[in-house]
């Protein structure tokens, strides 16, 4: 009986195994997140709720981590700065759970996972930044109405 060893936790497995029986390392892959590491929690479910409401700490809440979602919600997603920070961290799937585990999907393609990045930035896009191009010209005319009144 052939067998090989694991890179990462040097654990003895069958020659055709893909995973290693204990830590869960791809052997086609061995750069790839461990199946053991990963979190029980969408990345779908996550990414959506950390655009829409990860200002508020939603995000946090979801994964289990009650403190820094607190924190997040009292500092508005720290400013938006861990807001984006925690958008750009679940999109590369290297956001950990209150566990210690990433949150990954492991059906989703790398393709499709773009796709879906992609849309949410060009509906940011649309959403907050085009209407000011428009209408900046009406907002400053607007502005100097209020400030000639005061």
């Amino acid at each position: 009986m052939e067998t090989k060893h694991c890179t990462n936790c040097n654990q003895i497995n069958l020659i055709h195994a893909k995973f290693c029986e204990k830590c869960g390392t791809s052997f086609d892959n061995p750069n790839t997140v461990p199946q053991a590491e990963k979190s029980s929690s969408s990345w779908l479910v996550l990414l959506l709720l950390s655009y829409f409401l990860g200002w508020l700490g939603i995000d946090r809440f979801y994964v289990g981590k009650i403190g820094t979602g607190i924190l997040k919600l009292v500092t508005l997603g720290g400013c938006f700065v861990w807001y984006y920070i925690d958008l750009i961290l679940i999109g590369f799937e290297r956001l950990k759970d209150k566990h210690g585990m990433y949150v990954v999907d492991r059906e989703m393609s790398p393709t499709s996972k773009l796709i879906i990045i992609i849309t949410l930035i060009v509906f940011y896009f649309l959403a907050n930044v085009l209407p000011y191009i428009i209408f900046k010209d009406y907002l400053n005319d607007l502005m100097q109405n209020v400030m000639n009144t005061l």
